[in-house]
């Protein structure tokens, strides 16, 4: 079968096209990738988690970038830091230099107190508290 999936798929897409974002098709459908109608099918979800899968591992990498000691956080450090870099995108995540720096140098009370002290944290109220006590606590 799957000689004949790569023949459909192939003929598929030079017929649909391929698109990577969202857009309205000929009927003004919300759209993505080859043909899959939003509005009325949606994602799956097993094909919601691999998306999320993916978004984890390049929230991963890029913070990885910024602290090359990532791995040696706690896992509950980790899992704030990831979910801050998914939350507010790369450049978003990289505007809280003085959070960045405090974990650079192993502040994690500061790096605590520069979360709530942000317009997210006053934003997000709920949710950076837990975020600041999970960097408190390792």
């Amino acid at each position: 079968m799957s000689g004949l999936y790569k023949l459909i798929a192939n003929f598929l897409v030079a017929e649909e096209g391929e698109e990577f974002k969202v857009y309205l098709d000929s009927e003004g459908i919300p759209t993505i990738g080859v043909g899959r109608n939003l509005r009325d099918k949606g994602i799956s979800e097993d094909e919601s988690r691999l998306l999320l899968k993916n978004d984890i591992i390049e929230c991963y990498r890029d913070l990885y970038d910024i602290f090359p000691n990532f791995d040696s956080f706690s896992s509950n450090r980790r899992v704030v830091l990831i979910s801050m870099r998914f939350n507010l995108g790369l450049s978003g995540f990289k505007g809280f230099k003085e959070m960045i720096a405090a974990i650079q140098s192993d502040d994690w009370e500061r790096a605590a107190v520069e979360l709530l002290d942000s317009d997210r944290g006053r934003k997000l109220i709920e949710r950076s508290k837990r975020e600041a006590e999970m960097l408190r606590g390792g």
